[in-house]
């Protein structure tokens, strides 16, 4: 639970509002489990009309701090986890211009 909610956290904080279902996926390990696959089609979007396309505590723009926690709650993930989550989430953004400089990706380089 706590890498779904880590994945919502992202998508607000960099703007992937499209987040649609196809994009959340679960693999079958060889002794028959499943497990959430990795983040994929990571974009940074406006999505349509500038909403998520899953929406967060049942809203799909304006998305707060205090929306975040609530799912958080819902899901059974401690609220100093959660918090600990969206600090961590809110630096890698904070610094995603510098990262993508590094890398070469000129559109999101400053």
């Amino acid at each position: 639970m706590l890498t779904m909610y880590r994945m919502m956290v992202f998508n607000v904080l960099m703007h992937n509002r499209d987040d649609h279902v196809k994009n959340f996926a679960f693999l079958m390990d060889d002794d028959g489990e499943w497990r959430l696959a990795p983040a994929y089609d990571l974009t940074c979007s406006s999505g349509p009309g500038g909403e998520h396309t899953t929406d967060v505590a049942g809203k799909g723009r304006d998305i707060t701090e205090t929306d975040m926690l609530k799912v958080a709650s819902d899901a059974g993930v401690e609220k100093s986890t959660a918090r600990d989550v969206i600090d961590q989430v809110q630096s890698i953004a904070a610094n995603s211009a510098d990262y993508a400089d590094r890398v070469g990706l000129p559109c999101l380089a400053s």
